[in-house]
């Protein structure tokens, strides 16, 4: 079925509205509160070729960001249990595959089998701000999380030493090619390109948390100088 799909352009996909399907309720609530238009629909493909599937119909669609089931459960006693290696495995896959942005979803549900209200819902999140295009979609949804009345949002950009990077250690430069001399640079122009990007919607940021009254936004900033500084950070 999966051969069809490819050959017609078109996935296998049902109609047929499942009730308990709680990820595609959730998607059409979002449809309906947001006004934009939700189309569920289910693919069959093998294991050998899931990956492909995933990362052609999102490069297709020209999705966004891909969102995808983390490879362990909750159990009763909170803690997590994995599913078995075949999972990750193809969440590795296309992590390290994929057009766009990926999302892990770790489903610990809002308040168990019981129905919680809108008003009862109290969260804290962070979004830990590295800079890249993966780190500004992060803080693109964060925002929007950040929209409900019950919702913290805390940002915490990390930062190197200056003329290091953080990847520790290595300094931060290109290579210019000018004829005869090879030139090091601080940055190519990559790099900057993403630095302009990365500070155009931290700005952003900026600008919405200077408008916000309720405090539900917060900024930090980090000053690290190896991996044990983010660990520590982020605990």
């Amino acid at each position: 079925m999966v051969h069809k799909a490819r050959n017609n352009g078109l996935p296998f996909w049902n109609k047929k509205r499942n009730d308990q399907d709680q990820v595609v309720i959730a998607f059409e609530a979002y449809g309906k509160l947001s006004s934009v238009t939700v189309r569920p629909m289910t693919v069959i493909s093998a294991l050998s070729n899931i990956r492909e599937d995933i990362c052609t119909r999102a490069h297709q669609k020209r999705a966004a960001m891909i969102l995808l089931p983390i490879h362990k459960h909750q159990r009763v006693d909170v803690s997590m249990e994995s599913l078995g290696h075949t999972l990750h495995s193809m969440n590795e896959s296309v992590l390290s595959h994929a057009p766009c942005s990926v999302g892990i979803l770790i489903d610990r549900g809002l308040g168990g089998t019981s129905q919680v209200s809108s008003s009862d819902v109290s969260y804290k999140i962070v979004v830990p701000f590295f800079g890249g295009r993966d780190d500004r979609e992060a803080l693109a949804y964060g925002m929007r999380m950040a929209e409900h009345p019950g919702i913290l949002l805390t940002v915490v950009k990390f930062t190197a030493p200056l003329g290091k990077t953080l990847t520790f250690g290595a300094k931060l430069v290109g290579i210019d090619v000018n004829k005869d001399k090879k030139v090091l640079t601080e940055a190519d122009e990559s790099v900057k390109d993403e630095k302009a990007a990365d500070e155009a919607v931290l700005t952003e940021f900026f600008s919405t948390h200077g408008q916000n009254k309720e405090k539900s936004l917060m900024y930090e900033e980090r000053l690290v100088t190896s991996k044990a500084d983010i660990m520590t950070a982020l605990k």
